[in-house]
């Protein structure tokens, strides 16, 4: 097998996420003009729900975290399944006073220590998730189907590096950057990539325009987000030297449902 080599662009992208400072990576990232993209900080409730799971982890019988009465009660609840019916045996109440302290039944300080270290920190798979939106916004794509293993191309690896870098010094994530070779092999994948992505984006936006019920400003704004994945289509063009029929024939068929999507609307109007 022959192979025509180029010199090195963009790099394969992946990492080891952990617990980070949310403070200190907002402020990272919102000076390098992506604080946007840093969730804000949960709800007190959200908080506690979290916490209540991490204390009252599933161990053979499902547990379940529900409202109680007040809208700022949490119980844990057992579910057993029996042959008849379910039986439901609450373990644990926990009520959110407005000073951020947690009152429970039974009293255990467990609960609030968790919910006063999530307050100021991101757990490693939201840090995974922040990362994943980086790396699409920079028009990279995903090389595996699961997911895990990325390409960032030439013109925002030095952004990722960046963003990377605040990433790693707020916390305990890492984050692993790899040149690449754009050899045929590497094209191939990046294509495959690029491929799978444009085809998983299609059938759900045509799937939300085939259900009757998006108005005109929602078909519009499915048509916005083609009209990005053509955007990305063309840079991938440039790149791999070849034009990319199969991407941009999924994408016009999202035009096609869009019309179709008009058409159904403006005849639902009309019987109305």
């Amino acid at each position: 097998m022959q192979e025509q080599l180029a010199k090195v662009e963009g790099a394969v992208v992946y990492w080891t996420a952990r617990l980070t400072d949310l403070t200190k990576l907002k402020a990272a990232w919102s000076k390098l003009g992506y604080g946007s993209m840093v969730p804000a900080k949960r709800s007190g409730l959200q908080l506690m729900r979290d916490a209540l799971m991490m204390e009252f982890p599933s161990n053979g019988s499902p547990r379940l975290v529900r409202k109680m009465k007040g809208g700022n009660a949490l119980a844990v609840v057992i579910e057993n399944k029996e042959d008849t019916d379910n039986r439901y045996t609450t373990v644990q109440k926990a009520k959110l006073l407005k000073d951020g302290s947690i009152e429970t039944d039974p009293p255990t300080v467990l609960v609030q220590g968790r919910y006063d270290s999530m307050a100021t920190t991101m757990p490693g798979s939201a840090v995974g998730n922040l990362l994943i939106r980086a790396v699409r916004h920079l028009s990279g794509v995903t090389l595996r189907n699961t997911g895990g293993i990325y390409w960032v191309p030439p013109e925002g690896l030095d952004r990722f590096r960046l963003l990377a870098e605040a990433v790693e010094e707020s916390g305990g994530s890492t984050v692993y950057l790899m040149a690449t070779q754009f050899d045929d092999k590497t094209a191939e994948a990046v294509k495959d990539g690029l491929e799978a992505e444009v085809r998983a984006t299609a059938s759900a936006i045509i799937e939300q325009l085939a259900s009757g019920e998006l108005g005109q400003k929602a078909i519009d704004g499915r048509r916005t987000r083609a009209n990005k994945l053509l955007d990305k289509t063309r840079k991938y063009e440039a790149l791999l030297g070849t034009v990319l029929s199969e991407v941009r024939a999924t994408i016009e068929q999202i035009e096609v449902a869009a019309v179709a999507a008009e058409l159904a609307s403006q005849a639902g109007e009309n019987v109305a």
